[in-house]
């Protein structure tokens, strides 16, 4: 059985009598712990006969699809059809159930063979080439980047800036690296984005009527979806950046806090082939890393935490932003660098600058939480919590929430209920 590949299409043809044949497709394979998934399609000639995804592992999922296509060509009281093999013998459900079974049991492996991974041994000869960036400290080229901060921070704004330079080349206020970009928009309305683009670009100071950057408005439908439509775009601009926004729109299954979805969204990502950078949100408790699992933030390559700060002004309002990166992989762990986003009196983004701390003192103290103050927050909020959830507000490691919580005279005591069998901890009452 002669399988073919083109990019992550997996296809088999068996030529029937005449012109026609019969064909099988499977794409977006994708190994899960009950097996191996995929979009299956039977098609003849060019008529899709039946598709659905399956575990391409189960018998039974296999033989109902073949049922499917077979009475939607010969219909569902005939046992035979009219396909012939080229040398006249028929050509019949049985085969057709046979060589699915076949095409199935081979099309992972013929896939992740056709990769061309090799065992190599690195040539330190000569010095590799410099890392380069699209957008520099904050964009690395062919990885992941997670933006975070609160609601109403001004982060989409920041990235839609960051997408319009990057495709223009407007290196200005960030030093860029001219790339395509597609900004994929799973959270507002096109009227929205198009309406800030438009101000972006004014406040840029470009004076095209096209910044260059693409958008792919799927708002409510979810990143698998965007991605089928992104991906031709993507391996037509190998060298592009993506941007999701936003992140908790993904909607790839459970709760953000679980792992199982976040590290689905890394694979995803990461399987672009290109630059990525993905806007999150942070938690009610704390604004020190981005909500959810801590495999969003471990599966990036670099972590920027938003800070910001209202002002107003006399003729509007500006927005300082701090940007402090929190976790680099690759590249360097700069100081924090600020700047401002200007309103006018109407209503309208008008000015994108560098900032200083003159202008937003607030912004700019140290005011960060000690590790015990975080946790008093937390609780004085909630009132009790196990370890295990003062943790994943908290973003402190275990062991240091443990030795907090255990401190004889510290501020805390533990509770006699319990939580799913883990006990509950609260603040110390005073005097006590």
């Amino acid at each position: 059985m002669n399988l073919t590949v083109n990019g992550d299409v997996v296809r088999y043809v068996t030529q029937l009598a005449g012109d026609g044949s019969v064909r099988f497709e499977v794409t977006k394979l994708r190994e899960e712990h009950t097996g191996v998934h995929g979009l299956l399609r039977i098609i003849h000639n060019t008529t899709v006969l039946a598709q659905t995804i399956l575990n391409i592992e189960k018998d039974d999922q296999r033989a109902k699809l073949v049922n499917s296509a077979w009475e939607f060509q010969f219909g569902s009281w005939r046992t035979t059809g009219t396909w012939t093999h080229p040398d006249g013998s028929l050509y019949g459900r049985l085969d057709l159930k046979h060589q699915l079974d076949q095409f199935c049991g081979k099309a992972w492996d013929f896939l992740t063979n056709s990769y061309g991974t090799e065992i190599l041994e690195h040539d330190l000869s000569t010095e590799p080439p410099p890392l380069r960036f699209l957008l520099d400290p904050y964009l690395i080229e062919r990885g992941g980047t997670l933006v975070f901060a609160s609601g109403g921070s001004g982060k989409s704004y920041l990235v839609q800036a960051w997408a319009i330079c990057i495709a223009s080349d407007l290196a200005h206020i960030w030093p860029v690296t001219q790339a395509p970009v597609l900004y994929i928009n799973l959270e507002r309305s096109d009227s929205e984005l198009l309406r800030r683009e438009y101000y972006l670009a004014a406040a840029l100071g470009l004076p095209a009527q096209r910044t260059g950057v693409k958008y792919l408005h799927m708002r409510g439908q979810g990143l698998t979806a965007a991605l089928r439509r992104a991906e031709p775009w993507v391996k037509d601009h190998p060298r592009a950046l993506v941007i999701l926004d936003s992140v908790s729109r993904a909607g790839l299954g459970g709760s953000l806090i679980d792992d199982e979805p976040a590290n689905k969204f890394i694979d995803m990502m990461g399987s672009l082939g290109a630059t990525w950078l993905g806007i999150g949100h942070t938690s009610k408790a704390s604004g020190d890393r981005i909500f959810g699992s801590v495999h969003y933030e471990n599966g990036a390559d670099i972590a920027i935490k938003l800070s910001s700060e209202e002002k107003d002004t006399k003729t509007g309002f500006s927005l300082g932003m701090s940007l402090q990166i929190t976790k680099v992989n690759n590249g360097r762990k700069t100081k924090p660098a600020n700047y401002a986003l200007e309103w006018n009196g109407t209503g309208n983004l008008s000015n994108i600058r560098a900032a200083s701390e003159v202008e937003f003192p607030d912004l700019f103290l140290d005011r960060k939480a000690g590790r015990t103050e975080r946790v008093v927050d937390y609780l004085r909020a909630i009132g009790s919590a196990t370890q295990a959830q003062i943790v994943e507000a908290t973003g402190l490691d275990t062991p240091a929430v443990s030795k907090m919580m255990n401190l004889a005279d510290g501020q805390f005591v533990r509770l006699p209920q319990k939580q799913n069998g883990a006990y509950l901890y609260g603040l110390r009452a005073e005097g006590s």
